[in-house]
Formats: C-alpha cells, structure tokens, sequence
C-alpha cells in the first residue's frame, strides 16, 4: 500500500476505474458499436462493390476472348468459302476458255478445209478451162501474127 500512496493513489482510484468502466461501456455501445457496424457496412459495399468490378472485368474478358474465338472462325469459314469460289470460278473460266479455244480451232480448220476445197475445185476449173484459153490465146497469137 505504500507503494500505492508514494505513486499519490488513494482509495479514490477505485471509483476513478468504476466511472471509467462505466463511461467505457456507455461510449461503447452509443458510439462505438454504431461507428464501426457502418464502417463495416462501408468495407462490404466497398469490398463487394470492388469483387463485383472484378468479376464484371474478368467476364469482359471473357467475352471477349469468345468474340475473338468467333470472328477467326466465321473469318476462316468466310476464307475457305472464297478459295473455294475462287477455285471453282477458275476452274470454270479455264473451262470456258478451252471450249472457246476449241470451237476458234474447230472453225479454223473448217475454214482451212473450206479454203482448200474451193481451191482445189477452183483448180481443177482452171484446169478444165485451160484448153479453151491455151486454144484461144494461140488463135489469137495465130490470127494475130498473120495478119
């Protein structure tokens, strides 16, 4: 007790302690208990609000990686769908221009043939009219260098 009195605390620190607890449990429960349910409230709507951003951004991602997946494939489908009307467009084209080029063949030698029969036929009426004007041409050379 000696040690309580050198210190200069006396029988009064007891209900010093009794009106602290006191006010503590008062304080406690009007402002502390208040103040900290709406701190807490606070935190979950900021924590939620915040796991909520994260979750909407991992979902964007998400979709847009999905996007992303799509449009290469419909890209690639488009591209096959090209190539392949492309290819089946030359093929056609090649097509075309062979029976153009056959039909061009076909006629010309028609045409040769053609050229050629009348040829050989005129020929064969000069060759028929060949007396008469060798028989007419030496009349007249005949007639011609009496005269």
């Amino acid at each position: 007790m000696e040690l309580f009195k050198t210190l200069g605390l006396d029988g009064s620190i007891l209900i010093q302690f009794g009106i602290f607890f006191v006010i503590y449990i008062i304080i406690s429960q009007v402002l502390f208990k208040p103040y900290l349910r709406a701190f807490d409230k606070r935190r979950e709507q900021t924590v939620g609000k915040t796991d909520t951003a994260e979750r909407f951004v991992a979902e964007t991602k998400e979709l847009e990686n999905e996007y992303e997946t799509k449009a290469r494939e419909i890209s690639r489908k488009f591209k096959v769908l090209y190539d392949e009307s492309r290819t089946q467009a030359l093929k056609e084209h090649d097509r075309l221009v062979a029976e153009a080029r056959a039909k061009a063949k076909e006629l010309t030698e028609k045409a040769q043939q053609q050229i050629s029969e009348e040829m050989a036929a005129a020929q064969a009426e000069i060759k028929k009219q060949v007396p008469e004007i060798a028989k007419s041409i030496s009349q007249q050379l005949l007639s011609g260098s009496t005269i």
